[in-house]
Parts: structure tokens; sequence; C-alpha cells
């Protein structure tokens, strides 16, 4: 029985990679807008997940850069304010899902717990 056990684990073990591209912003007094594509920097990041039956452990690092100035976000040219950041995160995530995730279950709820570490650099 306990064989019988172990094998059903075993099965329903997966990993996955996850490449995640996208777009870092700053909003505050540097632009008009909160949110603008105007001042906006491309991010990468990168995470892996382990899953077994409802419970899934997940790592993920993100690197980007944002940056704003008078120039191009407001209309304060004379004030000539800008700055530019280097942010890094990496985090880590217990998750256990409510239901399984099948052909019959597309959207499942769950609970999780993260952990993580951001730098920012001026």
């Amino acid at each position: 029985m306990a064989a019988l056990v172990f094998s059903n684990m075993l099965y329903a073990q997966e990993w996955s990679l996850q490449i995640s591209p996208g777009l870092m912003n700053y909003g505050g007094d540097l632009q008009n807008k909160v949110y603008t594509l105007q001042q906006a920097q491309f991010s990468i990041g990168g995470g892996i997940m382990y899953r077994i039956n409802k419970v899934s452990l997940r790592a993920k690092a993100t690197y980007g850069k944002i940056k704003a100035d008078d120039l191009h976000g407001t209309r304060y040219k004379t004030r000539n304010l800008s700055f530019a950041s280097n942010i890094s995160d990496i985090n880590l995530c217990l998750q256990y899902d409510l239901n399984l995730l099948d052909d019959n279950q597309r959207v499942t709820a769950g609970i999780f717990a993260r952990v993580g570490l951001v730098r920012v650099n001026r």
C-alpha cells in the first residue's frame, strides 16, 4: 500500500520553467501620469516551479531598471530632475491549490506564503 502511494506521488510531480519579459515603470512626480509607456524600461524574469499534487514550490528572480526625468515626463523642464535605478527581486513561494487543474477544472483558488528580497540601486 505504501509503495502504491509513493508511486502515485512520483507520477504527480512536475517541474516547470518560466521566462517572463515585461516592463518596469516609475510612477511619481517626474511623470504627468501614473501609468505611461513613455519612460518604461524592459525587465526580465525567470523562475522554476516544482509541484507535487496540490502543493507547489516556486523560486523566481526578476531584474529591470526604472528611470524618469523632467525633460520627457513633466512640464517642469527647468527643474531638470532625473534618476535611474536598477531593481532586482528574488523570491521563494510555497503554494497550496484547493483543486487540481485538469481538463474539467480550469480555475482554482489557493493559499500561498512568499518571502523575498528586493534590491534597489541608485
